[in-house]
């Protein structure tokens, strides 16, 4: 897969790339004025960073309470613990900054912007990511610096937690609520130039990058910092990185989230805001303190963090979409394999429209699935739980994760499996199995939903049949069908009837 570099990464290289070259420029006695211009760029941030906020959106986004918990625990408690635990290996002064570089980077909030594009992409839930990065940022004004505040007061005499609040609330927190109120008005102008705001963002980032780092050069801070240094700031970066997302995934699954929540959990819980933390270590940091060590780790983990979840988006956006209709409820009185000779209707019977674990979750109509993994059936169905799906160009039996579907002829009864028998044929896009069994027989109807199945049909496991309108017809007039109020014979009938109709129409195309 082709990547594309970020221009922003670029920018961000460029500009240290002037700061050696000219770290006079940054020093208080340069020609421009930098420290005030970075103030009033940071307050402008904010105030267009409230007039994106829709307070109606946020009120909207606190009913997923469970997502928005853990995305929040992972982004200021999980990240600052991990961290914790290396402190008492830390002992010499070098070592000690670099790790409060570090402690600075697992404190701040999340970033807004790419972790919703990002979450886009992947095809996650959208709303909670934009309701998640916008809320991360205002928690992590309140949050952030009590963090820091327990070791930079250590370190500096002059950390004064009070007078930093008092800073943060003119520069950061009164534009955000200024925008707030303003929103109303001017929000619809804001969303409609946002990609021009989000220039103006950058530029003030890119103005910080260059300020820090010119005072660095000029001070020879970096003088101590080797190749070797760099290449464990990556690597800590890195394993920070999959230590939280694998713990935000292993939590998200026992938490019986959607796919689409455990994308968003993922990708907003394991992000960290360049925004905030050049503006912040502007604030929280003393002056005496080398601010191009303390951007390093961050700028570094921003990069990794950019690269590793666009892959990861890319391969999410390419997950395969099923839609499973399960006919069922009835037993055979004989046992037949070939073909059923008579069918007893349980009290169960019924038509129900579910999901599987990569399924949005909107599709579930009915039946509501327990979400782990591919547990379709309710209890006392079929023993086992695998579930069975069907590939035009492959057949393979399946535990939770791959394709259960037939070789060579549409309607074909392909294999044997704990004393049952599939017949597998597509129309009209889907594919419908009946499912042969000496206590009982289902009918199953799924549909790819996903266009653009890259993975598989590069694997020549699944050929693209994607006649949308043709299966929402078939699937409306299954709907529509009150199965239960039919009595037994009638009801027997009907699925016989229904099954040739798909068998025939099948055969003809």
């Amino acid at each position: 897969m082709k990547m594309k570099i970020d221009n922003f990464i670029l920018a961000i290289i460029a500009v240290i790339g002037l700061a050696y070259l000219f770290p006079h420029w940054g020093s208080d006695e340069g020609p421009v004025p930098l420290d005030q211009i970075g103030s009033i760029g940071v307050s402008l941030i904010f105030f267009f960073y409230g007039l994106k906020l829709s307070p109606s959106k946020l009120k909207h986004g606190l009913r997923n309470w469970k997502l928005h918990c853990l995305v929040q625990l992972s982004t200021f408690i999980l990240f600052p613990i991990i961290v914790l635990v290396f402190y008492p290996f830390i002992h010499s002064d070098q070592g000690v900054k670099l790790w409060l570089s570090f402690f600075f980077l697992a404190s701040l909030p999340s970033t807004v912007s790419s972790s919703v594009v990002m979450v886009s992409i992947a095809k996650g839930n959208i709303p909670a990511a934009i309701f998640n990065a916008s809320i991360s940022g205002l928690i992590g004004i309140a949050i952030t610096p009590l963090w820091m505040g327990l070791f930079l007061t250590r370190e500096s005499g002059d950390f004064n937690l009070g007078q930093i609040y008092i800073q943060l609330l003119t520069e950061i927190l009164l534009p955000v609520i200024l925008g707030l109120l303003l929103q109303k008005y001017w929000g619809k102008f804001v969303l409609k130039h946002q990609n021009h705001l989000s220039t103006f963002d950058k530029s003030i980032i890119l103005l910080i990058i260059f300020k820090s780092f010119a005072e660095s050069f000029e001070d020879n801070v970096f003088g101590s910092v080797q190749v070797y240094d760099l290449l464990i700031i990556s690597i800590a970066g890195m394993l920070l990185f999959y230590v939280v997302y694998y713990m935000i995934g292993f939590i998200s699954r026992k938490l019986n989230f959607s796919i689409e929540d455990q994308i968003t959990a993922q990708f907003c819980g394991t992000k960290k805001s360049l925004v905030h933390g050049t503006v912040f270590s502007k604030i929280l940091f003393p002056a005496d303190f080398s601010m191009g060590i303390v951007l390093l780790p961050l700028m570094l983990f921003h990069a990794l963090q950019i690269f590793i979840v666009s892959i990861m988006a890319s391969k999410l956006a390419q997950r395969v979409f099923i839609l499973v209709v399960m006919v069922y409820g009835l037993s055979t009185t004989t046992a037949s394999y070939s073909q059923t000779s008579s069918y007893t209707l349980s009290d169960s019977s019924g038509i129900y429209v579910t999901y599987d674990d990569y399924l949005r979750q909107e599709l579930n109509y009915i039946f509501p699935s327990n979400r782990k993994g591919y547990t379709l059936w309710p209890k006392g169905f079929i023993a086992y739980k695998d579930l069975k799906l069907s590939t035009p160009l492959h057949s393979e039996i399946i535990k939770a994760s791959t394709f259960w579907g037939y070789k060579d002829h549409k309607g074909r009864l392909v294999r044997s499996f704990n004393n049952r028998h599939y017949k597998v044929l597509e129309i009209g896009g889907m594919i419908i199995y009946h499912i042969y069994s000496p206590t009982r027989n289902a009918y199953y109807f799924s549909k790819s939903l996903h266009h653009d199945i890259y993975k598989l049909s590069n694997k020549n496991l699944l050929k693209v049949y994607s006649d949308e309108p043709a299966f929402l017809k078939n699937l409306s007039v299954l709907k529509k069908n009150k199965w239960l109020e039919w009595d037994e014979k009638r009801q027997c009938n009907r699925l016989n009837g229904l099954w040739k109709e798909l068998h025939t129409e099948s055969m003809i195309r």
